[in-house]
């Protein structure tokens, strides 16, 4: 790994306090809409419910371009006072997220912890190995970390993947290299947000 990636912090369990104040923002927008259920969210937005529950319940800090959807949902407007402040509390707290992001690719949380998935796939890994357990109804597998083209393929909720160690995440957090042996150069990407570390 690069040496320029960020040391590993003394409790990566609790969310810094940037996210928290993000989450406390999101939280109280959702009181205003008199405490919606993820599967309204899902409905009115398309967007997951898995991955609702990873920004609203895990700490995780999507790509603002994706948050402003559930921030149009819950009423804030375009260019209003409010998406300006929400705006000035999702950018300290991304940046968090994407240390986080490093430091979770580098220690994966112990069995119990937080992004500890309980699932017969993550098993007994081959020590020295990092695994990762897809978290969304379905993630796309890329060429390359910026996505925009057809997927390789697709990963499902519960599928376990290999976390291919050599290459650090992208510049902007939001994708993972994952090993790919049977699809040459032997690695893919997949959005970060997607995955769960699993436990050694």
């Amino acid at each position: 790994m690069s040496a320029s990636l960020p040391a590993p912090s003394h409790d990566t369990s609790r969310p810094p306090d940037s996210i928290q104040r993000l989450l406390r923002e999101l939280e109280r927008l959702r009181r205003e809409r008199r405490w919606p259920t993820l599967r309204e969210i899902e409905e009115a937005t398309g967007l997951p419910r898995a991955t609702l529950s990873s920004w609203l319940n895990k700490g995780r800090v999507p790509h603002w371009d994706r948050l402003v959807v559930l921030l149009r949902f819950y009423g804030v407007d375009a260019g209003s006072p409010g998406e300006e402040r929400c705006k000035q509390l999702w950018r300290p707290a991304y940046t968090a997220h994407r240390s986080r992001c490093y430091r979770r690719a580098l220690n994966p949380p112990q069995s119990g912890g937080i992004g500890a998935v309980p699932d017969r796939r993550t098993a007994a890994p081959t020590s020295g190995r990092q695994w990762a357990v897809v978290s969304a109804p379905v993630s796309p597998v890329h060429h390359e970390p910026a996505g925009g083209h057809r997927p390789l393929k697709y990963k499902y909720r519960g599928d376990r993947v290999e976390l291919y160690t050599a290459l650090p995440p992208s510049p902007d957090g939001r994708w993972l290299a994952v090993r790919t042996p049977a699809d040459p150069p032997g690695h893919k990407w997949m959005p970060a947000e997607d995955l769960v570390i699993s436990p050694p």
